[in-house]
Order: C-alpha cells, then structure tokens, then sequence
C-alpha cells in the first residue's frame, strides 16, 4: 500500500513509504534501483526515531548516492530506448538533485529534528511522485513501442 505524502506527517511511522506494484515501470532493472531506493528511504525515516542528526546525515548521504547511480543508470535506459522524454525526465533529475542540496546547504550542519522531519517529508513526495508521474511514462513508451512492432500484420 502506497503511504501518500501529507503535510501532517509529524512521525516517523507516518513518514514510512512501502513498495507498491502501482510504483512500478515494468522495467526490471529500473525496479530493482526503485525497490533499493525506498529500502534506504526507510533507513532515513528510522534514524529520525534516533534522534541523531550524524545517523540521519549519514542516512541521508546513502539515499543520495543511490538517488544519483540510479539517475545516471535511468538516463542511460531512456537513450538506449530513444525515449522521447529524455530530455525533460534528465532536466527534473537535475532539479531533484538541486533541491535536495538546497535545502541541506540552508540548514548547515544543525540538521534539528524540524529539518530532518521537513526533508525526510520532502523526499517522500519527491520519490513518490517521481515514480508515479515521470518513471512511469518509460514503462509506457517501452509497451508503446513494443505494440507498434508488433501490430504490423500479416504481408
């Protein structure tokens, strides 16, 4: 079951995010970067219950990493499959990534409780609705391309 983002998420259970097949691609590699991703999203959301701002840094700079392989990796699908997106998918990648910075560059090295709650909410929605709206459209243009290739008909 998807946990959707809430602006009155105020707990680390209410910040959870579990798997869900409506999350998904339908491209294996793809999924297996996005399961990856959520499972350190949740070590993100478990190191607020430790009230160590080093636990969540550290939490924090895994998801981060993984975030950006995975983006790397998802461009590369996108050219190999010549997926008519590219372009923007690539640009709201760079945005994410800015944002993220952003905001941890505001903050310092404080990271108060107010700080990791606001961007662990921030990730969650991010994560969330970058699945759902732009991950997606890949999956579709592949089953898109694959029924034009194979809706051709008999000579």
């Amino acid at each position: 079951m998807i946990d959707k983002f809430s602006t009155q998420d105020t707990n680390a259970i209410a910040l959870g995010l579990t798997w869900a097949a409506e999350l998904g691609t339908g491209v294996v590699s793809l999924e297996a970067d996005h399961l990856e991703m959520v499972a350190s999203y949740q070590r993100l959301v478990t190191s607020l219950d430790r009230d160590h701002a080093s636990d969540f840094r550290q939490a924090y700079e895994e998801l981060m990493d993984l975030t950006r392989r995975h983006f790397v990796h998802e461009e590369q699908v996108m050219r190999n499959i010549g997926f008519d997106g590219y372009a923007e998918h690539k640009a709201e990648h760079q945005k994410a990534l800015r944002d993220a910075e952003d905001f941890v560059w505001s903050i310092g090295t404080h990271f108060r409780m107010k700080e990791r709650q606001a961007l662990t909410k921030y990730l969650k929605y991010w994560l969330l609705n970058h699945m759902e709206e732009h991950d997606r459209k890949i999956g579709e243009f592949i089953d898109r391309d694959t029924d034009a290739d194979t809706s051709g008909g008999a000579d």
